[in-house]
């Protein structure tokens, strides 16, 4: 986000992600609500994309990391753009960090497993055909194309991070390290270069 741009998420118990936006604290004003009824979500992240788009994960009780985009500076509307398998259990937390051009995003679940997906600019033309795109996608490698910015860009797993006995209830970066803590009574520190 710049400086003089602030976005706030939050998940509530009606089953809604509402999305605030202002200039600092005093100016957040709701500009969406996403509604999710019964398929309750209850950990979300959101991450800026480039200098037109912000990403935003949320996940819960489907165990699936669903992807949004929004455009920076109206934050009006939440496109969905898909939505992630792997983890067996409830989705607990989310946490994105910037590599340059890239984004890291680590979503952790009761299954005691932690994820990391690379989300990388794929060159190639935004105006290429679905069919075309889709021999960069996989069981694990996904093509998201950013409606505002018109780029093309890859989300793949890229480790499954197993350290944990129980539940992973959040994770946080701290610059190179992931800090994971569990229902298991444990904390992990994770190098990941």
């Amino acid at each position: 986000m710049t400086p003089n741009e602030l976005y706030v998420i939050s998940m509530c118990a009606a089953g809604q992600l509402i999305v605030y936006h202002g200039q600092d604290m005093s100016s957040l004003k709701v500009t969406t609500r996403l509604p999710f009824g019964k398929n309750l979500q209850e950990a979300a992240s959101m991450s800026v994309l480039n200098d037109k788009s912000i990403i935003l994960a949320c996940g819960g009780y489907d165990s699936a990391v669903h992807i949004y985009s929004l455009e920076r500076g109206k934050a009006d509307y939440l496109t969905y753009m898909f939505s992630l398998g792997g983890h067996l259990d409830s989705i607990r937390d989310f946490c994105f960090r910037n590599e340059g051009e890239s984004l890291l995003l680590a979503s952790c679940s009761q299954d005691s497993y932690i994820r990391l997906w690379k989300i990388a600019p794929l060159e190639v033309d935004y105006k290429s055909s679905e069919e075309y795109l889709k021999r960069y996608e996989s069981k694990t490698s996904f093509v998201l194309k950013d409606v505002y910015k018109e780029a093309v860009y890859t989300i793949t797993l890229d480790s499954v991070l197993i350290n944990h006995s129980k539940a992973v209830s959040s994770i946080v970066w701290m610059g190179n390290k992931l800090l994971s803590s569990s229902f298991d009574f444990t904390v992990a520190v994770w190098d990941i270069d």
